[in-house]
C-alpha cells in the first residue's frame, strides 16, 4: 500500500486558504487537472467512483494527486445507472431524487471538491446535513466569490448543474485549455521523475555490481586443507616434499580493466562560441556579439552555429532596443532562415520553438501557443538551456536567472539557437508607416485608410481586443475551382431575406462566437425558419470550454452547440462589448424559458469544397491569421504586405468573385459597418492566404 505524506485533500483545502488568491487559483487548476485525469481513467473503463470527496483524494509530497477508496466503485455501461451509494453531501441531485447515479454524478461530486479547494466552503452549505441535501435537490448553489476567474466559474457551474445532461464529461474538461496546459506540465514532470528513478535504479545497480566485483577481487583466496582422513600417504617410490611457499593473495591483474556496464554518466555542461549565420540579402547585421535589425517592419531571424547534439548548453543574452518585439528560440539544425522569415512560418512545421518577450508565450506551430512563463523586456537577461543527453531531450527557459514553469520536451536531436527581432508596431508607427507602404505600392490590390484615422476605425490597441479565434490542426484537401458553381456568388443576393446584417463585437475577443452564431442565423433563414439574430452572448457566457472575451476554439464552440444549441439575440442579448462577461443566464432577458436552436452536426470543410458548401447551404465560418496591416483595410482584395502576426480571427465567407483578375473570397466581419467595405472585406482566394482556407467549418442547424 502506498503512503501519501501530503495526506488527503482536507489538509490541502486548509493549506490553500493561507495562499494569495492568484497562487491558490493556479494550484487548484493543477489539482483539478490531475483528479479529472484519474477520473477519466475510471470512466473510460466503464467504472464509476461513486464516493468522490476530499477524504478520498490523496496528495503526494511532490504535489501529485491520487484517487483512493474504491470500495464503492461500480462497473456500468454508458446507458446504465448505478444505485445510490457514497457520502450524501457529495452526491448529485439525481442520487437523492431517483436513487440512480451515472458518470455525470461523479462530475457533480468533483465540482463540489473544486469549489471547496477554492473557498473552503461547500457550495450547498447549510446548518444540517438534511438541509444541505434539500439545497442539492433544488440546485440552490452558493455563488462563487468575485476573485475567481470567469473561466473557472463557468466550468464549476456547469459541473454543478442540476441538469446532468449539461455537465461536461471528463474528456471535455481535459480539453479545456488551462487544464490542458497544467496536465501537460504535470505529465512532463512525471516523465522526468520516471526517468530520474530509472537512472537512480541503474546507478544503484551499477554500484552494487561494482562493490561485488571489488569484494571478489580483493578477498584472500582460501587455502583448501586436505581432510586428514582422505589424505593419501606417499608411497615409498614417491619422494616426500615439504611446502616451499606460503598461500598467495589473488588480485586482478593490473593490465586488465573491469568492464563497466549500465553506467549512467551525468550530462556535461558544454561551453560554445556562438557564430551567427546571417541570411543572404538580409539587412540583419552582425557587430561583434550583437545582431542588429536594419529592416523596418521586417523580421530578423538568425540561427547560430555550432549545431548542438549533446551535453547541457545554455544560450544567454539581452535585447537592447525597445522598438522590437523580441523572441529567442531553437530550430532543427537543418533549418536556415531566409530573409524576413518567421520561425513558425517555415514549411518545416513543428521544428522550431520560440519564446516571446512581450507575452511570455511559447510558440511551436503558428497556432500552437502556450502561456504561463513570464515575458521578458529589454536589458533583462534571458536564457535557453537544452539538455541533449536526457531522455527525453529538454528545453528550459530562464529570465534573470529564474527558471520558468513551462518547459519543452522531445526537442529535435540536433538544434541551433536563434534570436529574432520584429519591429513592434506601436500606434504611431502604424498610423504613419503601414498606410504609406501599402498605398504607395503600385502593385497593391487593396487600399488602406489615410494617415489620419477616424475614431471608428480599428487601431492597433483595439485590434488586440477583437481577435481571439483559436484553431485545431487538421488535414484539408487543397483548393481548386469548382466547375459546379458560377464565377461569382454573393449569399446576400441569392437569399436577400435570409442573410442577417453585419454586427459589432465591441472590445471583446468574441469573434469565434459571432462567426458561429451568424452562420447558424443565416442558415436558419435559408431553411425558411429564421429566428433573427442568434446570440453570441450564449457562447461567450455559457460555453465552459472556451474563454469568452479572451478567445475560443472554433471546433470546441461547435461541440458546445451540438450539446446545448444556441438561443436567440432577443432571449440573451449581447452585453460583452466592453470586454466584461456576464454569468450564464438561467432564463431569457424577459424571464421566459430559454429555447435553444439545435445543431445537428458540423464539419471541417475542405478547401476544394468551400464554394459548393456555400452555394448549396449558405455562409460558412472561416478562421484566419491576422497581420497588423489588416486592421486599416478599406477596400479591394486584401493580400498581406507588412506587419507581424496579431493572432487568429473568425468571420463568415458569404461568397466569392474576381476583381481585376484577382480571385477573392467575400467575407463578413463583426467589427461594425464603419470598417472595411460596409463591414465586409475581400481576401485572396485559392492559395490559403493567411491560412483562410485551412480553417473553414460549417454547421447544420435544425428548425424548431
Amino acid at each position: 500500500m502506498e503512503y501519501y505524506k501530503g495526506g488527503d485533500l482536507r489538509n490541502t483545502i486548509t493549506d490553500l486558504q493561507k495562499m494569495p488568491e492568484k497562487d491558490r487559483s493556479i494550484r487548484v487548476w493543477e489539482i483539478f487537472g490531475q483528479i479529472t485525469r484519474a477520473l477519466d481513467h475510471l470512466h473510460s473503463h466503464g467504472i464509476m467512483h461513486r464516493d468522490l470527496k476530499p477524504a478520498n483524494v490523496f496528495m503526494n509530497e511532490d504535489g501529485s494527486v491520487r484517487l483512493g477508496d474504491f470500495g464503492l466503485v461500480k462497473d456500468i455501461s454508458e446507458k446504465e445507472y448505478a444505485t445510490m451509494a457514497g457520502t450524501k453531501a457529495y452526491m448529485a441531485p439525481e442520487g437523492h431524487l431517483t436513487k440512480k447515479l451515472d458518470f455525470k454524478s461523479d462530475i457533480f461530486s468533483l465540482g463540489i471538491i473544486i469549489f471547496q479547494l477554492l473557498t473552503a466552503q461547500h457550495p450547498f452549505d447549510a446548518p444540517s446535513e438534511a438541509e444541505m441535501i434539500e439545497k442539492i435537490k433544488k440546485g440552490k448553489m452558493t455563488k462563487l466569490p468575485g476573485w475567481i476567474s470567469s473561466e473557472m466559474k463557468k466550468i464549476i457551474e456547469a459541473m454543478l448543474s442540476f441538469d446532468a445532461s449539461k455537465r461536461p464529461t471528463t474528456k471535455l474538461i481535459m480539453e479545456q485549455e488551462t487544464i490542458r496546459i497544467y496536465l501537460k506540465t504535470q505529465e512532463d514532470k512525471e516523465r522526468m521523475n520516471e526517468e530520474k528513478e530509472k537512472m537512480n535504479f541503474e546507478f544503484e545497480k551499477m554500484k552494487s555490481e561494482m562493490a561485488k566485483m571489488q569484494q571478489a577481487a580483493t578477498a584472500p583466496k582460501e587455502q583448501i586443507k586436505p581432510n586428514p582422513k582422505e589424505q593419501s600417504l606417499p608411497t615409498s617410490d614417491e619422494p616426500q616434499t615439504k611446502p616451499t611457499s606460503k598461500p598467495q593473495m589473488i588480485s586482478a591483474s593490473k593490465s586488465k580493466q573491469v568492464q563497466q556496464t549500465n553506467i549512467v554518466i551525468p550530462p556535461q555542461t558544454m561551453s560554445i562560441t556562438p557564430q551567427p549565420i546571417i541570411p543572404a540579402y538580409s539587412k540583419c547585421i552582425s557587430e561583434g556579439t550583437k545582431i542588429i535589425n536594419a529592416e523596418d517592419f521586417r523580421s530578423c531571424t538568425v540561427a547560430y552555429d555550432p549545431i548542438i547534439t549533446s551535453g547541457i548548453v545554455r544560450f544567454e543574452g539581452i535585447f537592447e532596443i525597445n522598438k522590437y518585439n523580441i523572441y529567442i528560440g531553437i530550430a532543427q539544425s537543418s533549418i536556415l532562415f531566409e530573409k524576413q522569415t518567421l520561425p513558425w512560418k517555415i514549411k518545416e512545421k513543428g521544428q522550431t520553438v520560440s519564446y516571446e518577450g512581450v507575452t511570455g508565450n511559447i510558440i511551436h506551430f503558428e497556432r500552437d501557443q502556450f502561456y504561463n512563463n513570464l515575458g521578458f523586456r529589454i536589458n533583462q537577461k534571458v536564457a535557453l538551456e537544452v539538455n541533449m543527453d536526457s531522455t527525453p531531450r529538454t528545453l528550459h527557459f530562464f529570465v534573470e536567472g529564474k527558471e520558468q514553469p513551462l518547459s519543452v520536451t522531445n526537442i529535435p536531436a540536433s538544434i541551433r539557437f536563434l534570436p529574432m527581432l520584429t519591429l513592434l508596431l506601436i500606434a504611431a508607427v502604424v498610423a504613419e508607416s503601414i498606410p504609406e507602404i501599402i498605398n504607395r505600392n503600385p502593385n497593391s490590390t487593396w487600399v488602406i485608410l489615410p494617415l489620419r484615422l477616424p475614431s471608428s476605425v480599428i487601431t492597433h490597441a483595439k485590434l488586440r481586443s477583437k481577435i481571439g479565434a483559436r484553431f485545431t490542426p487538421h488535414r484539408v484537401r487543397p483548393y481548386r475551382d469548382s466547375n459546379e458553381v458560377p464565377e461569382s456568388f454573393d449569399s446576400r443576393e441569392q437569399w436577400p431575406d435570409a442573410i442577417l446584417p453585419v454586427r459589432d463585437q465591441g472590445h471583446c475577443g468574441s469573434c469565434w462566437a459571432f462567426s458561429i452564431a451568424e452562420t447558424i442565423g443565416d442558415r436558419l433563414g435559408i431553411l425558411g425558419c429564421s429566428r433573427g439574430d442568434i446570440a453570441p452572448e450564449d457562447l461567450v457566457s455559457c460555453d465552459i470550454f472556451d474563454d469568452g472575451c479572451d478567445g475560443g476554439y472554433i471546433d470546441m464552440a461547435w461541440d458546445w452547440c451540438l450539446a446545448n444549441g444556441l438561443a436567440t439575440e432577443e432571449c440573451i442579448p449581447y452585453k460583452a462589448g466592453e470586454g466584461v462577461e456576464s454569468p450564464c443566464p438561467e432564463t431569457c432577458e424577459d424571464g421566459s424559458a430559454i429555447q435553444r436552436t439545435s445543431v445537428e452536426k458540423y464539419r471541417f470543410v475542405d478547401a476544394d469544397d468551400i464554394q459548393n458548401e456555400i452555394y448549396q447551404y449558405g455562409p460558412v465560418s472561416m478562421g484566419f491569421i491576422v497581420y497588423s496591416d489588416f486592421m486599416s483595410y478599406k477596400s479591394g482584395v486584401y493580400i498581406h504586405q507588412t506587419g507581424f502576426i496579431e493572432g487568429g480571427h473568425a468571420v463568415l465567407i458569404v461568397g466569392w468573385g474576381v476583381e481585376d483578375d484577382v480571385p477573392y473570397w467575400l467575407v463578413q466581419n463583426s467589427w461594425g459597418t464603419d470598417w472595411g467595405e460596409n463591414g465586409f472585406f475581400k481576401i485572396l482566394r485559392g492559395s490559403d492566404h493567411c491560412e483562410c482556407e485551412d480553417n473553414v467549418t460549417a454547421g447544420y442547424p435544425e428548425c424548431l
